[in-house]
């Protein structure tokens, strides 16, 4: 008999629990079709992007990564507050 992730999986919490390994799963699946979006349906952006983000000073990938670091979490603390 084939159980649910949820009843296999042993990060998850029991009952009335906030199953956090879970919830983390789920993100780490939908970054990857986020990420299988752009490749998958338009690769040759996907090079490009890639180009143009070669030339980019450090300071400025770094800013872009801490802010897109804080528009996360505050999407997170908003959903799941």
């Amino acid at each position: 008999r084939i159980l649910p992730l949820s009843q296999r999986c042993q990060w998850h919490s029991g009952a009335g629990g906030s199953g956090a390994m879970t919830d983390f799963l789920a993100a780490l699946g939908l970054l990857f079709v986020f990420e299988g979006l752009l490749y998958g349906g338009a690769p040759q952006a996907a090079k490009r992007m890639a180009e143009q983000v070669q030339a980019l000073p450090d300071t400025v990938l770094r800013a872009v990564g801490v802010g897109s670091m804080i528009l996360g979490l505050g999407v997170v603390w908003l959903v799941r507050g």
